[in-house]
């Protein structure tokens, strides 16, 4: 039988008592009998210079439609926001197909806006924390833009 077993592993250069248990860890599965434990260390710099860096119209082209775009680009307008806040935002964009916020009502419309984020999520392209949604990558906020 093989068992193929990968992680990705951050560890602050601050501390070294991290890494002195990560060496333990891979010390103790090494020395099961019949294992062989390979480990490859990516240098955080070398791992950000192989991550492909998209421009916001190349993911605006991306998604699958101009509701998920309205609502994406509310997204990083209004990052760390409620669904409330996002889908106030998606009405007030110019050109937006959503129209029917009321700041006290759970409104279809505002249903849409949450499954256009659990779908941006799904895509890669947003995360929540709670209730509060972020847009990925995360260079596309309001500030990083000038918007």
């Amino acid at each position: 039988m093989i068992v193929e077993v990968s992680a990705k592993v951050e560890i602050d250069e601050d501390s070294p008592e991290a890494m002195n248990r990560l060496t333990q860890a891979l010390s103790t599965l090494g020395a099961l009998e019949g294992t062989d434990v390979g480990v490859e260390s990516v240098d955080e710099d070398e791992a950000k210079g192989d991550e492909e860096t998209k421009s916001l119209d190349e993911i605006l082209e991306e998604l699958p439609s101009d509701e998920h775009r309205y609502v994406y680009r509310a997204l990083i307008q209004e990052s760390g926001h409620s669904r409330r806040v996002i889908h106030r935002k998606a009405c007030e964009l110019e050109g937006s197909p959503f129209d029917d916020f009321d700041p006290d009502k759970e409104t279809s419309e505002r249903g849409e806006i949450g499954n256009k984020l659990w779908s941006l999520q799904s895509r890669g392209y947003a995360k929540h924390d709670g209730n509060r949604w972020y847009p990925i990558p995360e260079q596309f906020t309001n500030s990083a833009l000038g918007w």
